[in-house]
């Protein structure tokens, strides 16, 4: 069906904003990339990784502690599965962030493409 734009998932974020979820409309609307855009998030937020850079509120989370949404650790880290269990990560590579050669103490697990080169550490 053709949906007016007016009516559109689209329509119902403020310019500069996309929606994270599509499906009768926008339950997040975040900022095109709070990572490389230099304006970084608003007060009591954070960027996170969530398939793309976003601006949400703030968690409590250290590395390693266990998350169960990707706001629920402190700001530079996101709450990632790896085998089976979420947990904090840091995040590395990715714009403005620390490459992880340096950040990680192991190896570190590519999230992105070559446009959001972003990963994490293990």
């Amino acid at each position: 069906d053709d949906i007016p734009e007016s009516e559109s998932c689209m329509a119902t974020c403020p310019s500069g904003h996309i929606p994270l979820y599509e499906k009768d409309g926008p339950s997040v609307c975040i900022a095109s990339s709070c990572m490389d855009s230099g304006e970084g998030c608003g007060q009591g937020q954070a960027c996170y990784w969530a398939g793309a850079f976003v601006c949400h509120w703030e968690g409590s989370g250290t590395v390693g502690s266990q998350c169960q949404s990707f706001n629920d650790c402190q700001a530079g880290l996101s709450c990632l599965g790896w085998e089976g269990a979420f947990s904090c990560r840091a995040l590395c590579d990715g714009h403005s962030l620390e490459p992880c050669d340096s950040r990680c103490e192991n190896d570190s697990v590519a999230l992105g493409d070559e446009e959001n080169p972003v990963a994490f550490c293990l």
